[in-house]
């Protein structure tokens, strides 16, 4: 008996606790719907997760109601996982939220995004519209001009958000607004033909600052590109110079020694291929970096000069070519630097 009464006091404790933890699993269920609600319009794979984790909640609370918390414990984690991935969803927002704010091709690229969306409800609204042209007691009419006037806002935030070439897309844009807003007072006088033609206009004006965008993104794009490619030159003219100064080095040890023939045979041999890496690097960065390219071109006539002397076993002239060569790789360095900072 008296095990019988620890027992029931034991299992009543424990209701209780369960109970009181069933309570506080209710406000958080409660503060996560809430959570999903403001996530709904913004971030819908969040509040998704938010969900089922909240289903999750009522299942924990349940079994805790019934004092059964070795039955709460598969929901738990499950919550606990979808929690966890509901905030992973929120962080990459905000990821590509501040790369839009920092980054100027990310930013383009979303406004681009945004037009190209805004671009085909409008066409849609305006194709509605043509059907209601021949009945102005048409039904959608109403419902027309609110999602003319919601795509007024929709352009609006385009054209507010801080964007490269803001001063020309602005302008198409704040013509965009101007048709849409005349296009929504058509329809809510059930003028349907005027709301067509101004929805016309609207969509030019539209599509006008779209390539206005996409040509700054396709700059900003070459701009990067430029960039790259001449940083990676910059790695290989480095490389290059070392190479051949590397080269004019042994090819002065070699005039101070006897019977160096075979040696300067193998020097002649590299000389060749540094020649052929330096014309192909002036030709990939000809037009990207011009006065840059023309000095390399410089430089391979004196290797070339080296080489043949090389082969003649004329290591004292060959050292003197090699070293005017690498003197010639040290500008264009220079210049190829210069190039980049113009960007």
């Amino acid at each position: 008996k008296k095990a019988q009464l620890e027992k029931a006091i034991q299992d009543a404790m424990n209701a209780e606790k369960n109970a009181e933890i069933a309570k506080k699993q209710a406000k958080v269920a409660f503060d996560t719907k809430d959570t999903e609600n403001l996530l709904k319009p913004i971030a819908k794979d969040a509040a998704e997760n938010l969900a089922k984790a909240e289903a999750a909640m009522k299942d924990i609370k349940d079994n805790l109601l019934k004092n059964d918390a070795k039955k709460a414990a598969e929901p738990q984690e499950k919550a606990t996982e979808k929690l966890k991935a509901a905030k992973a969803d929120i962080e990459k927002m905000i990821a590509a939220a501040e790369k839009e704010k920092n980054d100027p091709l990310a930013a383009l690229n979303k406004a681009i995004e945004n037009l190209d969306n805004i671009i085909t409800e409008q066409t849609k609204t305006r194709e509605d519209t043509k059907e209601t042209v021949h009945d102005k007691q048409n039904l959608k009419l109403p419902e027309l001009a609110n999602k003319q006037k919601d795509l007024v806002n929709k352009t609006d935030d385009v054209k507010n958000a801080p964007l490269p070439n803001k001063e020309k897309v602005e302008a198409a844009l704040e013509k965009a607004t101007k048709e849409m807003k005349a296009a929504a007072k058509n329809l809510d006088a059930k003028k349907s033909p005027e709301a067509v033609a101004k929805q016309d206009k609207a969509i030019d004006a539209l599509k006008e600052a779209r390539n206005e965008l996409a040509e700054k993104a396709a700059e900003i794009e070459k701009r990067r590109d430029d960039i790259a490619k001449l940083e990676d030159a910059g790695k290989k003219l480095e490389d290059l110079t070392k190479q051949e100064k590397n080269v004019a080095k042994e090819a002065k040890a070699n005039a101070d020694q006897p019977k160096t023939e075979a040696a300067n045979k193998e020097l002649a041999k590299e000389q060749a291929n540094l020649t052929l890496k330096a014309n192909d690097l002036a030709k990939d960065i000809d037009k990207a970096a011009p006065k840059a390219a023309e000095k390399i071109a410089e430089s391979t006539k004196n290797m070339a000069a080296a080489k043949k002397d090389l082969d003649k076993n004329e290591a004292k002239p060959a050292a003197n070519e090699a070293k005017e060569a690498g003197k010639k790789l040290d500008g264009a360095q220079k210049a190829l630097q210069n190039a980049l900072n113009e960007l």
